[in-house]
C-alpha cells in the first residue's frame, strides 16, 4: 500500500476541498522539519487537515476543533492520517486527549469515512522518536495501540 496522488487528488475534488491540496514537503518543512532531503519529487500532494477545518468551521459558522496535518489516499483506497510533530524538544507536553481529539477532528471533517487506515501516525524527528514510542506506551490511561510514533524515514518506507 503505497500513496496515490490521483486518489487523493480525487478526494479533495469529491469532498470540494482542493483549495486543501498542498505539497507534502512544503507542509512538513512549515511544521518545523529540518532533517535531510527526501527525495520527494516535488509533485506529491496530500489534504492539509487545518485547512479543511478552518474552511468547514468557517461554512458552519463554528470555531475550529482540532485536527491532524495531513491525510492522503493510498493505492488501495485506504484515509491515512498523519500529525507531524517536529518542533518537540522533549515529549512531557505530549498529550493524550489533544491526540485522540485529532483523530476525532480529522474524521469528522472527513465525514467519518469507511476506509480509515487502520493505524494513526504520530511523526516525530528521529532522534526523539523512540522517546515518543514509549511514552505512547506509558500514557495512563492508555492511548489506542493503532496511535503509532514514527519518524520520516518511516514515512517514506511505509508510503512513498
Amino acid at each position: 500500500m503505497k500513496y496515490s496522488k490521483q486518489a487523493t487528488s480525487d478526494y479533495a475534488r469529491a469532498i470540494n476541498k482542493e483549495e486543501c491540496l498542498e505539497s507534502v514537503d512544503k507542509l512538513i518543512k512549515r511544521d518545523g522539519y529540518i532533517g535531510q532531503d527526501l527525495g520527494f519529487a516535488g509533485d506529491e500532494v496530500v489534504l492539509n487537515m487545518d485547512c479543511v477545518e478552518h474552511r468547514i468551521a468557517s461554512k458552519e459558522k463554528r470555531k475550529t476543533v482540532k485536527s491532524m496535518d495531513s491525510s492522503f489516499i493510498t493505492d488501495n483506497g485506504e484515509v491515512v492520517f498523519m500529525e507531524y510533530r517536529f518542533n518537540y524538544e522533549n515529549l512531557k507536553n505530549l498529550d493524550r486527549k489533544e491526540l485522540l481529539d485529532k483523530v476525532t477532528g480529522s474524521t469528522i471533517a472527513l465525514y467519518s469515512p469507511e476506509n480509515l487506515h487502520g493505524t494513526y501516525y504520530f511523526v516525530f524527528n528521529s532522534n526523539l522518536k523512540q522517546q515518543a514510542i514509549s511514552r505512547l506506551n506509558r500514557m495512563n490511561p492508555k492511548i489506542p495501540q493503532n496511535y503509532a510514533a514514527i519518524d520520516m524515514s518511516d514515512v517514506m518506507a511505509l508510503f512513498f
